[in-house]
């Protein structure tokens, strides 16, 4: 059975043998190896692949280092590209939350009343000075007030 030392150790192997660990990480897997036969199994595989590829003698295709360079080269353009879209889409969102907090903000009072006083009475003058002229002060927008709409109904009688 393997552990979560174990498997920690085991992705250390391939540099521990290669030299490539710290010095502190070094000690710590060599201390494992001394107790873990499982491990110490993995690394004699390592070695055993390592010496295999070492007298493989490879030979590069004319314009491979080109090739690879174009397409590493694309691939973080393209990735950039990628990058810049989310940066966008993210102010955009960010944005049209700010504007939906914006509005919310300043039709909250219209938008949201106590449940317990039913919806808005039409009827009532201050209500429909509210509508049409964005306040409920009859006296700041120079509309008609209850007082002199009864007295011009007085006369028309």
């Amino acid at each position: 059975m393997t552990t979560t030392a174990c498997r920690t150790i085991r992705t250390r192997l391939s540099a521990y043998r290669d030299g490539a660990l710290d010095r502190s990480t070094s000690r710590e897997v060599a201390a494992h190896l001394g107790d873990c036969t499982g491990c110490r199994e993995e690394l004699s595989g390592i070695d055993a692949v390592a010496r295999l590829v070492a007298g493989a003698a490879v030979t590069v295709p004319s314009g491979f280092d080109e090739r690879l360079r174009a397409r590493l080269s694309a691939r973080a353009l393209a990735e950039e590209a990628w990058a810049r879209r989310g940066r966008l889409a993210r102010r955009s969102s960010l944005l049209a939350a700010a504007v939906l907090v914006a509005l919310l903000a300043g039709l909250g009072p219209a938008i949201v009343r106590d449940p317990r006083t039913g919806p808005p009475s039409i009827t009532d003058d201050q209500n429909l000075n509210l509508v049409l002229f964005g306040t409920a002060d009859l006296e700041d927008t120079g509309g008609p007030s209850p007082e002199g709409l009864s007295r011009s109904e007085d006369r028309s009688e």
